[in-house]
């Protein structure tokens, strides 16, 4: 974003944050700002140096600049969150941070409802991109997005001509997405990504482990690796790579995120490659504001991260200048009525709250409530979420039931529960209601209090518990098991022909050889069609996908939501609501329903049980909140309140409350799910069945092959012109199994007789052990 574009943005920003009133004298103005807990203090030492810049060179007449400073871990959003309030709290007139992008998509909703501008210094994330409609109204970003970042890491593989590579990231919803570009160009050019690892972080913590990663991506065949993770890690992963002899005549590409000056002990490791951001800027005030810098005795340079710091106490100031210029004054914003603003609900006062139908396990009636409206109870996880909010705030409501949320109509205005608080006739709406883009333009909306997604739910069909026996065939279509038994039809016929006609194979050594002793007679070179078709089996099970990611992670592909979206539409399957949707999947067969996974989980434990098989992988990213009219005087205070309630654990204990203490068929569900786990349910017996169905018919069929051909040799010697020749085919093919077993009675004699000569011979020569000696002597 250009700096023109960015001032004017921010001008824009403030214009609509203050109220334009005369004030006399000097004016205190605050700037917020959340930087991470582990981080250095140059970021807070660049933020007052900027300050006291813009302070003593007059650029504000009347006006001082101050900052107030809040820290926070940089991958817990809620502490972000709660730090923002407390900023907002204090009658800051814009924050700067946090560091995340993940972070500033959780706290800016926040900032969005006051109008409070928020200059993010290091969030990269595409997402986020400034739209005078979109959901970063009034996010300013420092820093260009990704999409820079992945286009010079193509640059690169494209130009040393690697065609095969690795990809390691954090566990962290930025990191698995932040190269998901660079996927799109990889298949683009069909590059071959032997596979996409994810070690595990834990909040607050920055000791990982990602051993068993790298060793899947050396298992692979990966030699090329990129890698994505915050700088804190990098030595880390780093390390344990180098202990797995991973580094040299390796290739590591580090994203921007995972570079850090402080991560100077990796500079000297062989193959590391870092695409990043120019560290130095030569901006128009560098030299002088280095040069001043200098002054005060700092020994730490100005990098790329607080250079835009500073860049964003300029802007802000630069802003109110504007302002001014115009001959306007700004007053100061109110403190302690921003977010956590005190006013409450008068405790005389009702709140008309519409709920959505039935939705379990979060609103649904009580089983002993009357079927008069008037009468009516209700209970579930918004029940009592609504209660606890009742006591915090002291309010009190009633409630009365709505068919559906509500649509946006051709004309602009909503239906439903929706529309019901644009026309100010309900004043909170308490459901499973989705916070969307769409929605947030119509009503307020709490701070989430459920994180989900979306789920897929089907019947159980009886073909998943009755045996199939034939299974094993599954893998492969008819077509190709022909081609496969045809093939080894011709090549066995074939290598029968090479073994009879070669001079070299056991046909043509028997025929043209001369006789040879009994030891070499018995040398048999014979081909096992069983061996080598296990062992062409058993080629097939060592090979594994090389990507067995869900369609929700990075290879997953927008266009596959909209054919999804078209076939429901041509169809006309789209359900009224989850309950109709449920019922339909009981009651049809091959019927997937797609809903929020927390209540599809709840209707799946309930009975009649083990009917219905959930897929188990969610995909995509949602919210629950509780809605009010726009501009709502109550907004702010719900949503402190369910901050609190989060930190209290209370939402926490509603989950084990209504989802696994309500269960009816929790045990058997959990059974199931341990053994999806575990890589699903044991094979047995019947599964493989076809395999020894199918051994016992070849056997059979060898079988009468060979009897065949004992009928048919026996017919030819009862033609034959000898005068001993038998007569009748029952006589020659009791002469041709009696000849058979003769042969084999004297073989094991000679082989005996052998034995016993070689025995004698050893006894002459002396060379029995003493053992046996003894044994004959007594």
């Amino acid at each position: 974003m250009s700096c023109t574009n960015l001032v004017f943005v921010t001008f824009l920003a403030f214009f609509v944050c203050f109220r334009l009133l005369p004030v006399k004298g000097v004016q205190v103005f605050k700037l917020g700002a959340i930087f991470p807990k582990n981080n250095t203090d140059l970021d807070e030492k660049i933020l007052r140096f900027a300050i006291d810049t813009v302070n003593k060179e007059g650029w504000l007449s009347n006006i001082t600049l101050n900052c107030s400073i809040r820290y926070a871990a940089a991958d817990n959003s809620f502490e972000n969150i709660y730090k923002v309030n407390q900023l907002i709290n204090e009658g800051v007139i814009a924050i700067i941070g946090p560091k995340t992008s993940v972070a500033v998509k959780a706290t800016h909703p926040l900032c969005s409802k006051l109008q409070i501008p928020q200059i993010s210094a290091s969030a990269t994330d595409p997402d986020l991109y400034f739209n005078s409609r979109g959901r970063y109204r009034y996010l300013l970003r420092m820093s260009p997005d990704d999409t820079q970042m992945n286009i010079a890491m193509k640059e690169l593989i494209a130009h040393h001509k690697w065609k095969r590579m690795g990809i390691l990231t954090a566990s962290t919803l930025y990191d698995m997405n932040a190269l998901s570009q660079f996927i799109g160009f990889a298949t683009a050019k069909k590059w071959e990504i032997l596979g996409v690892e994810h070690f595990t972080v834990t909040a607050g913590s920055y000791k990982i482990n990602a051993t068993k990663n790298l060793l899947n991506l050396r298992e692979k065949g990966a030699r090329v690796i990129l890698l994505s993770c915050q700088a804190d890690y990098v030595p880390q992963v780093l390390e344990q790579a180098e202990q797995l002899d991973m580094i040299r005549e390796w290739v590591w590409i580090l994203t921007d995120n995972a570079i850090s000056q402080d991560n100077r002990d990796i500079s000297y490791k062989e193959g590391v490659i870092g695409v990043r951001l120019p560290v130095r800027g030569r901006g128009q005030l560098f030299d002088s504001v280095s040069k001043e810098w200098s002054k005060i005795d700092e020994t730490s340079s100005i990098n790329a991260r607080s250079g835009r710091i500073y860049d964003a106490v300029l802007t802000v100031a630069r802003a109110i200048e504007g302002i001014l210029s115009q001959n306007e004054s700004l007053s100061q914003p109110p403190v302690g009525n921003g977010l956590c603003r005190s006013d409450k609900p008068d405790d005389n006062d009702y709140m008309e709250t519409g709920l959505n139908g039935a939705s379990p396990p979060f609103v649904m009636k009580k089983e002993n409530s009357t079927n008069s409206n008037s009468d009516v109870e209700y209970e579930g996880f918004c029940i009592d979420l609504l209660d606890e909010l009742k006591k915090k705030l002291q309010f009190e409501y009633h409630l009365e039931l709505r068919d559906n949320f509500g649509d946006q109509q051709s004309d602009g205005t909503w239906s439903g529960i929706i529309g019901e608080l644009t026309r100010k006739k309900a004043q909170l709406a308490v459901s499973t209601i989705i916070i969307s883009p769409e929605r947030e333009k119509a009503v307020d909306f709490t701070q989430p209090y459920y994180s989900l997604g979306f789920k897929i739910v089907m019947k159980k069909t009886d073909m998943e518990n009755k045996v199939n026996t034939w299974g094993f065939l599954d893998p492969f279509e008819k077509t190709l098991w022909i081609a496969i038994i045809s093939s080894s039809v011709i090549i066995g016929t074939v290598v029968w022909i090479y073994d009879r006609l070669s001079p070299y194979g056991y046909y043509g050594k028997v025929v043209q050889s001369a006789e040879v002793s009994s030891e070499e007679a018995l040398a048999k070179n014979t081909l096992s069609l069983f061996h080598s078709f296990w062992a062409a089996v058993a080629s097939y099970l060592e090979q594994t996908p090389d990507n067995l990611h869900p369609i929700s992670q990075s290879e997953a592909k927008l266009p596959v939501y909209e054919k999804l979206w078209d076939f429901i539409e041509r169809h006309g399957t789209l359900e009224k609501n989850h309950t109709a949707g449920i019922e339909k999947v009981r009651n049809t067969e091959n019927y997937a329903f797609i809903w929020d996974s927390a209540v599809l989980e709840y209707d799946v434990q309930q009975e009649p049980c083990n009917t219905l098989t959930l897929i188990e992988r969610p995909f995509g990213s949602i919210n629950y909140g509780f809605a009010l009219p726009r501009n709502s005087l109550y907004t702010h205070n719900f949503s402190v309140a369910m901050l609190e309630l989060q930190q209290d654990g209370f939402l926490q204990r509603m989950k084990e409350k209504w989802f696994k203490s309500r269960s009816v068929c929790g045990a058997e569900t959990q059974a199931a799910q341990e053994a999806a786990e575990e890589g699903g349910d044991q094979l047995q017996f019947s599964d493989l069945a076809g395999v020894f169905i199918t051994l016992v018919v070849g056997v059979a069929a060898g079988l009468i092959v060979l009897s065949m051909e004992l009928i048919y040799a026996s017919y030819k010697d009862t033609q034959s012109k000898d005068g001993e020749a038998p007569n009748t085919l029952c006589a020659a093919l009791w002469r041709r199994l009696r000849r058979t077993y003769k042969g084999f009675h004297d073989l094991h004699k000679r082989d005996e007789g052998e034995k016993q000569k070689e025995e004698d011979l050893a006894m002459s020569e002396g060379l029995l052990l003493p053992s046996a000696l003894e044994t004959q002597n007594i």
